[in-house]
């Protein structure tokens, strides 16, 4: 008994669109019906061409994002279909006040040294007539920012 090697049924395919690149996968069917060739056999063919053709390969990955000088546009689109925020808005910042140990030191660094704050405070001191009146006038100042 003599038996033939068995050839594949995509491969009897693939031979025949390779030679004959314009048939159609029924007329594949019929030419090659001798072999019992199916059509899911003559379409794994055809998706091995389509696979190794040079048109499909490609040198890497596809580049994600949008198309040079469409970027600005793209962003714009995407502003406009997102939807607004739900839920409580963050609280604003407002002006600390300053203690005034940070008040003198800001003032010390402004001004060049302890010795110029000092003299400052003198003359304010001088200006209201009194450490007490000076006291009371910076309280009231205190006061009237917190207000």
């Amino acid at each position: 008994m003599t038996t033939k090697p068995k050839i594949s049924k995509s491969r009897l395919a693939l031979e025949y669109l390779e030679s004959h690149s314009e048939a159609t996968a029924k007329e594949v069917v019929a030419a090659l019906s001798q072999y019992e060739v199916k059509l899911s056999d003559v379409n794994n063919a055809k998706q091995k061409l389509r696979a190794t053709s040079p048109k499909r390969t490609s040198p890497g990955p596809k580049k994600r994002g949008p198309k040079p000088g469409k970027a600005a546009k793209a962003t714009a689109d995407i502003a406009a279909k997102t939807p607004k925020k739900r839920g409580r808005k963050p609280l604003k910042k407002t002006a600390v006040a300053k203690s005034p140990k940070a008040a003198s030191k800001a003032a010390v660094a402004v001004s060049g040294g302890a010795y110029s704050t000092i003299e400052a405070g003198l003359r304010f001191i001088e200006a209201t007539g009194s450490i007490e009146s000076a006291r009371e006038l910076l309280t009231l100042i205190e006061q009237i920012k917190k207000a």
